[in-house]
């Protein structure tokens, strides 16, 4: 049913962002410590920053979307399971 796949594709997208957080952990601090002088002369670290904070917009949008979503989603297996 069109539920479910929006409940799976919603599980798949979550699972992504999460490896993607859980990757860039782990990055940040290394690119932090290979810096050598001002944190902001520094363009692979600036350049990250800033795609990460783009990234982390997006994420946050898409969270906002995925719990209106799981809302609906909730609220059609009432509906269906009211059915029967």
């Amino acid at each position: 049913m069109i539920i479910d796949y929006r409940q799976d594709r919603l599980v798949y997208f979550l699972s992504l962002y999460n490896a993607y957080f859980n990757k860039n952990v782990s990055y940040f601090p290394r690119l932090l410590n290979e810096t050598k002088g001002s944190l902001l002369d520094d363009e692979a670290l600036v350049n990250t920053l800033q795609a990460s904070k783009v990234t982390s917009q997006e994420v946050t949008e898409q969270l906002q979307v995925s719990e209106q979503t799981e809302v609906k989603i909730d609220a059609a297996r009432e509906v269906r399971v009211g059915r029967n």
